[in-house]
């Protein structure tokens, strides 16, 4: 609804499964009727003027379903035998409620009340190189798509300094590796 307007030249446009099944210009408003058919999960309505001084755009993006959530904090290496590791995320609006998703080998110790973070154990069984933890956000329209963190058992690989060219026949060519995290048994 757009309101303090004179009858003029506007149109009313959407993207996504949505059509703009009715329009009405009136003295004061103009307002657009939308049908958001079955495969609807997000997208833009958007009403245009043209005058002869140009053409204005305003865009305004619906949604049905929530957004991804923003990135999955926590650690992601040397997790073999680790207990009480807490994963989170950041509130997703619109949100009103959250689905975790643990790799086989980690156990889902506890959620939090409001979903938001989660506190799981990673077994001797967890030997990966790379599993991932996901979360979702959902709503009464359904459920937004996942955000993944992949984790592994392992400590990080060393990092290798030193010269990247060498002339032939050199000798005492230094190179240093960092190290890496200490192993836990």
């Amino acid at each position: 609804l757009v309101t303090g307007v004179t009858p003029g030249n506007y149109v009313w446009s959407v993207t996504g499964d949505a059509s703009i099944v009715n329009t009405n210009v009136t003295a004061n408003t103009t307002n657009a009727t939308v049908l958001f058919g079955p495969n609807w999960t997000s997208g833009q309505i958007s009403i245009s003027t043209s005058t002869i001084c140009g053409t204005y755009t305003r865009t305004f993006t619906v949604r049905s379903v929530p957004v991804q959530p923003g990135s999955i904090s926590g650690p992601n290496t040397n997790l073999c035998n680790q207990s009480n590791v807490t994963y989170s995320i950041a509130p997703v609006a619109t949100a009103t409620s959250y689905s975790w998703s643990v790799p086989p080998g980690v156990s889902l110790v506890s959620v939090a009340p409001n979903g938001l973070s989660i506190v799981v154990n990673f077994t001797s069984a967890f030997t990966s190189n790379s599993a991932d933890i996901c979360v979702y956000a959902t709503n009464t329209c359904g459920n937004g798509p996942a955000r993944c963190y992949t984790v592994t058992s392992r400590t990080p690989a060393p990092t290798i300094s030193g010269p990247t060219t060498v002339c032939k026949s050199q000798s005492n060519v230094a190179y240093t590796a960092s190290s890496a995290v200490s192993v836990n048994s």
